[in-house]
């Protein structure tokens, strides 16, 4: 994501309207459209719809806009789509097909401003998604993004409207996490391998996963949403790289337990960044 992509307002009030036809070619703009998106109509009658897509938005959005509509329903999504010339927009778009004969004949969308908190806990959850699509088919970016409203006891038009309403996007497991019994249990850990040290005890395993509740807490949720985003990424690490330094400790290399508590702190606000996204 590019921090330094001017953001070009949606005036509230403004409609910006489009129609394509069934294979997304641009038929219609208002001027309202063509305004923001910094286009002439000239420039954008006939051209392919996602010459306004923004490289922010995930694929699977799409994929879920499209699968509605040759389903003959109407959907609705946050979108973020890139100006002519430089910087974005963000908008609701609401997405229906114009059904002649009970057959598509063209597309028609309307769409309006959001607010900024909006646009925060989209981009936090667009940019997840984007950066799984990187490493991972259209298919499975689809399942992840099921998996990540399941994960909320969400369906789509459910988590649709909880964004609208300013709501939280909870994730279930993110309301499991207890930053005091993360400190306590490395606490416990920590003392515990000392308390061995000093008794002349060696080379015993603290890395496994069993060596700790926050160890096989990580294990547990290997695979869902919140396991792929850079934050839990960047806690998982802070954890392993805990656990190296202790082992290094345990094998004798005592001189190494200062930088292994620098190392535990990292741990909790790495862990508090996890707790601020999925929250």
């Amino acid at each position: 994501m590019n921090t330094l992509e001017k953001e070009v307002e949606v005036i509230e009030g403004d409609v910006l309207v489009s129609m394509t036809d069934v294979k997304g070619k641009i038929t219609y703009v208002n001027d309202i459209f063509c305004q923001t998106a910094g286009y002439t109509r000239e420039e954008i009658l006939g051209k392919p719809h996602n010459i306004v897509r923004h490289p922010d938005m995930p694929k699977v959005i799409f994929k879920v806009l499209w699968d509605a509509l040759l389903d003959g329903k109407s959907v609705s999504a946050f979108v973020k789509n890139k100006v002519n010339g430089g910087g974005f927009y963000w908008v609701r778009a609401f997405v229906a097909p114009v059904m002649v004969n009970g057959t598509m004949s063209h597309i028609i969308s309307y769409r309006r401003r959001i607010e900024d908190s909006q646009k925060e806990v989209l981009s936090s959850l667009y940019g997840t998604l984007v950066d799984y699509e990187r490493r991972h088919s259209v298919k499975e970016s689809y399942q992840f993004f099921m998996d990540f409203l399941d994960e909320r006891k969400l369906n789509y038009r459910e988590f649709l409207n909880r964004i609208s309403e300013n709501k939280q996007v909870t994730n279930v497991d993110a309301l499991n996490i207890d930053l005091t019994h993360a400190k306590v249990d490395h606490l416990i850990l920590s003392i515990n391998i000392q308390e061995r040290v000093k008794r002349g005890e060696k080379n015993f395993e603290v890395t496994k996963p069993c060596c700790c509740k926050v160890g096989k807490w990580i294990e547990s949720l290997s695979g869902t949403s919140m396991s792929h985003s850079r934050e839990w990424r960047d806690f998982v690490s802070s954890h392993s790289v805990f656990h190296n330094s202790m082992q290094l400790y345990a094998n004798g290399q005592t001189s190494i337990l200062a930088q292994a508590k620098e190392d535990e702190l990292k741990i909790y606000e790495s862990l508090q960044k996890v707790i601020d996204i999925t929250k």
